[in-house]
Parts: C-alpha cells; structure tokens; sequence
C-alpha cells in the first residue's frame, strides 16, 4: 500500500516487476510443462508503457481478411453501449508473441495496461472520426469512462479456441498469478452484487476527503483508524490537529461500482478419477461477464488463479492462519462446452424446433400414457420393479406441477421436489 501526492491509495501487490522466469507453458490433463514459448526474463519483463504501446499497436495495426476487426469492434461496441473488447489469444499471439507470452505470465498487470489502453484507442478513435465535436457530444452515463484515473471502463475478455483446458484438480502453488484455461461443469450462482472499484471517504471532524481503491474481488479497501488531514483552524485562529478514531465515512453516493457474482466450477464428470468425489472451485466474474451462464452449463474459462484470506466459521484473527490463503479464479473470459449451449446467456437461438419436430410434440401430449413414455426415458440403464415409481416421481418434478388457491385463500406453489434415499453407489 503506497500514497501518492493526491492522496489516492493504490494497492500495487499485483504491480511487480519481474515474471517467475520459470517459462510459459500450455495446459493438458498431465500436468506436464510443455514451454510454448522460450523467452528471456527480460524479454517478458514489460513495464506499464511498453505493455499498453505494444497493446495499441496490436488493436491498430491486426487485421483479417482487410478489416481492422479490434479496432472495429471496439467502436462498434461502445455505439451499442457495451464497454467490452473480446481478444482472441490466438491472434495476439500471431501479431506479438512476446506481449502473448508476458500476459500468460503475468495477467493481472497487463490487463491493466490493456483497458487503459483500450480506453485511449477509443477516444482517439472517436476523435479520427468526427473531430472535437463528436468527443464533446459523448452522453453524460460516458463520461466517466474518459476519467483519467486508473479504473479503466473498457474491460478486455480473453478467448481461446485451440487451447486444451486443465482439470480443476491440477490447480497447485505453480499455477497461481499465471493465465490458465479451465473447463468444468457450473453448479451454482450467487445473485448480483455491487463492488465498489473506488471509494471516496470524508472525515467527519475536519471534512479531509481521500480516495481509496479496492484491491480484489473479497477484500476492503484499507481505510486509515487516524486522519490523514492536515487539520483544521479554530475560532481563535489556531491550527487544531484532527485527533479522532475511525473518523472517515465512506461518502456511497460518491464512490464508483461494477456489478460483481462468484460462480461455482465443479468438475466435468469424465475427469473425476474412479471412486473420488468431484473437486470445485469458485469463479468471481464481473462487469459483462455477470449473468452470463446458469447452473448446469458446461463452459472453459480463461482466468487468473488468485488467492484470498477466508476466515474460518466462529474463529477470530488470532486462531486463523495467516500463512493459508484460499484459491479462486478470477475470470476473464467464458466460452460454453455445450453445441446448445441452452445454460448460456445469448445461445438459446441455437435450439429452434422443425414444424415435424411440433407435430410430434402435440402426438406424444395426446397419448394417454405419456407420463409412463416420459418416466421410462429416464435412465434406461437403471431398470427393477423399485425404480418405477422413483422415475414417475422425476418426472413429475421435470414437469413441474400447477400453482393453486384453496378456499381460504392459502396459494400453493406448482413446484415439485423429491427426495431420494438410500446406500452409497445404488444410481441415485
């Protein structure tokens, strides 16, 4: 944590120079370190300037098939209102393979450099096309996204077609801070939250006002227990130091958010080894990444293996292990596994019905025995006179039941739930 002369508080943790040097290497489900890419530490050791030129001259400059597809997607974007510029990995890796290689080392740093960047291109853009006018007539909600302050607005999602995913059970101490491509199933999504990216806090003694950034996705931002002011002048004209505890108030209506949500990634039933339970991880996405996938998608994620302290149920400070911090994966980009992709946000055009396809839907919801039909195509494999009316009950609950008022006025919800008992390994 380091002050600056405007009073900003920036947590540069993430900001070191330097990579591992140990090499950067493709993902596969033996854990092996294949090195793609045999760089020089020095050569991967890009500083903030030299990160966001090389990023610009990238956006500018790549072209396929004699159109600039960044550069015009970036505009296009910001005309739909959505501050996103999606980048396949596979063709920063063609244009520039040393900025490839040092984003795989070192992701967290260069994102940064790659939407203050992105940011730049797009008011210069603006500019190129209409001149000073066009910048001045940017709607007030945009403003701020010209800000000069370090929370860039444009947010860069990463994508990959070629590359293999890595299991969830390969995660180690080796992977952390580094860009991995992880593929699992999503079992659960939390509801959509505000982080607040930058805050502003006043003291309520003397009116000192500071600006605190967040450092990650679960922490808070550092706010000192003394005033930082330089104090204040009383009636008689003396100077009066501020002498309160705790006196700075987070000021809500002046502090800036994005919308946050932690997803949670099992793993994909086919790599879970025989006779072990399968193994989760939690995913925190945001801004256009939120609401992007439900529960049941199969999806790869490109992200950053990150760390943070989680306290333990009804332990305080002093029993918990500072030294012990517990894996996450913050997410830059989301791609679906499945061909339907009927669990992800913006495919469920993929899945249309034939007019032969509705003829046989109203045939089979005219047969008097369609419920045994339904109940009978629920795990074939598993048969026995016991499993008859257990596969009824499932498909009831697929079906789903009709909501009702009773005389009194009681409501009753249409939902059905069921609840299988029984041993270990008997196909519940």
């Amino acid at each position: 944590m380091q002050q600056n002369n405007d009073n900003v508080y920036v947590n540069e943790g993430n900001n070191e120079e330097g990579p591992s040097g140990e090499g950067i290497y493709a993902n596969d489900d033996e854990e092996e370190e294949l090195f793609i890419n045999n760089f020089e530490e020095e050569e991967l050791s890009l500083n903030k300037e030299e990160s966001k030129k090389r990023f610009k001259a990238f956006v500018r400059e790549f072209r396929r098939e004699r159109s600039f597809i960044y550069r015009e997607q970036l505009l296009k974007r910001w005309r739909l209102k959505e501050y996103q510029l999606e980048i396949e990995l596979e063709d920063l890796n063609s244009y520039d393979m040393v900025l490839c290689a040092a984003l795989r080392a070192r992701p967290e740093f260069h994102i940064e450099q790659f939407e203050s960047g992105a940011k730049e291109i797009l008011r210069e853009s603006i500019l190129e096309e209409g001149g000073a006018a066009a910048y001045r007539e940017v709607p007030v909600d945009d403003v701020e996204l010209f800000n000069t302050w370090s929370g860039a607005q444009i947010q860069i999602t990463l994508k990959s077609d070629t590359e293999n995913g890595r299991q969830l059970r390969s995660l180690s101490s080796k992977t952390i801070n580094k860009l991995i491509k992880i593929c699992g199933i999503v079992t659960s999504a939390t509801k959509v939250k505000n982080k607040a990216i930058r805050c502003i806090a006043v003291c309520s003694s003397c009116k000192h006002r500071m600006f605190f950034e967040t450092p990650g996705p679960f922490q808070q931002p550092n706010i000192p227990k003394k005033c930082q002011g330089p104090g204040r002048i009383n009636n008689e004209g003396k100077h009066i130091s501020c002498t309160l505890q705790n006196p700075y108030l987070i000021i809500g209506d002046l502090c800036s958010f994005v919308d946050q949500q932690s997803l949670k990634l099992q793993e994909r039933q086919e790599d879970v080894p025989t006779g072990e339970m399968p193994r989760s991880c939690t995913l925190v996405v945001d801004r256009n990444l939120v609401d992007l996938v439900a529960p049941g998608a199969r999806i790869s994620v490109l992200a950053i293996s990150s760390l943070f302290e989680s306290r333990l149920r009804g332990s305080n400070t002093k029993n918990n292990n500072i030294g012990l911090r517990t894996p996450y994966l913050k997410v830059l980009g989301i791609q679906s596994d499945d061909p339907n992709g009927i669990n992800f946000r913006g495919n469920h055009s993929k899945l249309r019905f034939t007019p032969r396809d509705e003829e046989r839907f109203i045939a089979y919801a005219r047969r008097p025995d369609i419920h045994d039909v339904i109940a009978r195509s629920i795990a074939p494999a598993i048969s026995g006179d016991y499993t008859v009316d257990i596969k009824k009950a499932i498909a009831s609950q697929l079906m789903g039941g009709s909501r009702k008022e009773m005389n009194d006025g009681a409501k009753l919800r249409g939902d059905i739930n069921v609840l299988l008992l029984g041993d270990p390994s008997t196909a519940k």
